[in-house]
């Protein structure tokens, strides 16, 4: 299975869920049998890690300078709006392993976590993980902003 795969997680600086979606419906419309699975499965973890490193370093930069107002909108862009939205299509694609009853032994915790996932998904909990989201943003710009006073120099 070959679909277009972000390079880099620095092709992804400036995504948003808009230019993120089509990954994952790609992944979502492509064909999924047991014979496909381990390809399919593939092609989703390497989107997987590229969007994560990517959400992770604008949520690093972020932590490294809570006081600089593009690190803050670029992090809040991934952890309230990219995602939740990313979470959500995470459990659809689970849906779609899960229901061709693919397994392999050394995948049974994974494909534990998938049912367990879409056992407890709720769609209406996605935007209270995105607010959530930016009450964390808005915490950690509190604490990166506070000094200490040591022995006299603060």
């Amino acid at each position: 299975m070959t679909l277009a795969i972000p390079a880099s997680p620095q092709t992804l600086v400036d995504a948003t869920w808009e230019t993120l979606a089509p990954h994952y419906e790609a992944l979502a419309s492509a064909p999924v049998s047991r014979e496909t699975a381990e390809a399919w499965l593939r092609a989703w973890s390497e989107l997987s890690a590229v969007v994560d490193e990517a959400g992770t370093l604008a949520m690093i930069a972020y932590t490294c300078d809570t006081a600089d107002p593009a690190k803050e909108a670029a992090n809040l862009r991934w952890s309230s709006e990219i995602f939740p939205k990313v979470g959500e299509q995470n459990v659809r694609l689970a849906e779609r392993l899960v229901a061709i009853g693919w397994s392999r032994d050394d995948m049974a915790v994974v494909l534990d976590e998938f049912r367990t996932d879409i056992e407890i998904f709720r769609e209406a909990n996605v935007p209270l993980f995105a607010e959530l989201e930016e009450h964390s943003a808005a915490y950690q710009k509190i604490t990166g902003g506070l000094e200490a006073e040591w022995e006299g120099s603060g």
